[in-house]
């Protein structure tokens, strides 16, 4: 069981990426005049999506000055911009490099571990990502509108690394508005109360997120696996199931659909008793 991570990315992708850029592009910027038009002209090439010239440019910024830290971070993100989800997950050193040395040279800038932090998030590398988003947590004060997106990487690192200070992060997320009635928030917290095995808790959470979204995929299928496999109790968890697919089949989406139906089978065939021992 799990978060849908792509939907938490989807809440947060798309703000996050020109709010991101936007702060960039505020940044001041040190070094001689032709560094200073270099890097002006990669952030009004990254701002137009241009990635491939934006990144040919901070390399060109960074030739005559290695150390100039906005430049490593805007170099890191054109370059992630570039890569396929499965690139980045195969092989993300070109990305996270740039932005680890930024970091190194300016341990107190928000936009250095927060960047560092999210590259990490991107590839995967829950644990790694910690640190540096943390981080940016204590750094916040620099740059406030980017308070939500950071706690929703942290939080869905700690579910990912099953750490009980994830509610924390969880539980602030709604403070902001158009988090404070998601679901999704609600959904993670119940997910890391499963990990911890607090399966009354999870009960709690996952029902908390269906009076928010009475028709949310995601959270249906994780309360009937709930029912399923943890409080065995299967005529709740075939339920939830049924709505999970119709929820799935009204969005268009065969995702683990299959699978259900074929636990659905399964529940008929046992006369509807408790599946034992199934994880």
């Amino acid at each position: 069981m799990k978060i849908h991570r792509d939907t938490l990315r989807r809440r947060g992708g798309f703000a996050l990426t020109l709010l991101a850029l936007l702060a960039l592009l505020s940044g001041g910027c040190t070094g001689g005049l032709g560094v200073e038009q270099l890097y002006s002209r990669a952030t009004h090439a990254a701002y137009a999506c241009k990635y491939a010239e934006a990144l040919a440019l901070t390399e060109r910024c960074l030739d005559q000055q290695p150390d100039h830290v906005k430049a490593l971070i805007l170099h890191s993100y054109c370059r992630y911009r570039l890569l396929t989800p499965e690139q980045m997950r195969r092989d993300s050193s070109t990305v996270v490099t740039p932005v680890e040395k930024a970091v190194r040279l300016a341990p107190q800038d928000f936009m250095a571990q927060y960047f560092h932090g999210w590259m990490l998030f991107e590839a995967g590398q829950y644990g790694r990502a910690l640190e540096p988003l943390e981080r940016a947590y204590d750094l916040r004060s620099q740059c406030p509108d980017r308070d939500d997106a950071v706690l929703v990487m942290l939080s869905m690192c700690c579910v990912n690394q099953n750490l009980a200070r994830g509610r924390t992060y969880l539980q602030a997320l709604r403070r902001f508005r158009g988090l404070e009635r998601s679901a999704l928030v609600y959904n993670a917290i119940g997910v890391l109360n499963v990990k911890q095995q607090d399966y009354q808790g999870a009960l709690g959470s996952f029902m908390e997120a269906t009076r928010r979204d009475p028709n949310h995929a995601v959270v249906l299928m994780n309360l009937a696996v709930l029912y399923d496999e943890r409080l065995q109790r299967p005529d709740e968890s075939m339920r939830y199931y049924n709505r999970a697919i119709a929820a799935r089949q009204a969005m268009r989406d065969s995702t683990r659909q299959d699978e259900m139906r074929r636990r659905l089978k399964q529940l008929v065939a046992a006369g509807r008793r408790p599946a034992s021992g199934r994880r």
